[in-house]
């Protein structure tokens, strides 16, 4: 079995479908829900005392240009980074290729643990 369309059933067709994009678009703001956040973790082992490690974590000075294709393509590499205070509550200035990250300290645990968020 095929389906036949006459020239007539075509702009009532069209007209349907044109009248019903609103409700559809209304609609899809009701059903769409903002995205979960999720937590990321990254692990690194590095053969370095924790204090030679901490203070290239905490600020770091200009580093090369990656070679690599991929940030050619504009993918965000760091190029430096400053702090500003010690502790819980300085912040660190990350200089991405993209642009700054501002990031308040949210935990300080001198050699073993930075944790901070992104507000910027």
């Amino acid at each position: 079995m095929h389906a036949v369309w006459s020239a007539n059933e075509t702009p009532k067709m069209l007209v349907g479908l044109l009248t019903m994009m609103p409700c559809l678009l209304a609609g899809e703001g009701m059903v769409l829900t903002e995205p979960g956040l999720r937590r990321v973790q990254t692990t690194i082992i590095v053969n370095a005392a924790p204090e030679t490690v901490w203070r290239h974590v905490i600020e770091f000075p200009p580093l090369p240009e990656p070679e690599e294709w991929l940030f050619r393509l504009g993918f965000a590499y760091p190029m430096h980074a400053t702090i500003v205070g010690r502790g819980v509550g300085a912040e660190r200035l990350c200089v991405f290729s993209t642009g700054p990250f501002v990031e308040p300290i949210t935990e300080w645990d001198e050699p073993r643990k930075l944790a901070f968020t992104v507000t910027s």
